[in-house]
């Protein structure tokens, strides 16, 4: 198709590319095209040995890598992005849904707007606002998930396994320019529940 480009030994390229990437997220995602960080011209892209892009714009970078959807990338070895503007950048690591990014070796994040960047670690569920919410997995075999809500630009509301074997899981929800957070921060620690705040700390 336009845009397309296979350049290495068993490597597979089809769909089309964009000339504008930052428009083509923010015309499936408002707002998200900023955070992708990209510009310009961006081809559906099969790089390395045994690697395999299709779809709208999707990359896969790394030698055995797979990229599929929209502006997905997938960008080291054994990775896999699917979904909308979703990266893989970890070492045999997957990211699927909606701008989820999977930066762990072997870690994985589903839904939409999470991180799992810890090895081994898992992030999954949804941030409806990523400029003021979070669900992220940092620590290694962490797990975070549940739903993040903050309803102002001013608010903030974050779900975080931040340590070893770490685990968070729940709903925040910050109304009207209030915090909230459920935090997972000692080895082997766990923190569930569900948080709703409305103007004041949590």
């Amino acid at each position: 198709g336009n845009y397309t480009t296979a350049s290495a030994v068993g490597s597979h390229s089809e769909g089309v590319g964009t000339s504008d990437i930052k428009t083509l997220i923010n015309n499936f995602v408002p707002g998200n095209g900023t955070i992708d960080g990209r510009t310009g011209i961006v081809q559906t892209q099969a790089i390395q040995i045994a690697s395999h892009a299709e779809g709208y714009a999707t990359v896969a970078g790394g030698t055995g890598t797979h990229s599929e959807g929209i502006a997905t990338r997938a960008s080291i070895s054994g990775a896999h992005a699917e979904g909308i503007a979703t990266q893989a950048n970890g070492m045999a690591s997957h990211a699927e849904g909606v701008s989820t990014i999977a930066s762990g070796t072997s870690s994985h994040s589903e839904g939409q707007n999470t991180i799992a960047s810890g090895w081994g670690a898992h992030a999954e569920g949804l941030v409806q606002f990523p400029n003021t919410g979070s669900i992220k997995a940092t620590g290694k075999g962490a797990h975070a998930g549940g739903s993040a809500f903050a309803s102002s630009i001013n608010g903030i509301a974050n779900i975080l396994a931040g340590s070893t074997a770490s685990y968070a899981r729940g709903s925040v929800t910050a109304q009207n320019s209030s915090e909230g957070s459920l935090t997972s921060n000692g080895d082997g620690s766990r923190a569930t529940g569900s948080i709703y705040v409305n103007g004041a700390n949590s």
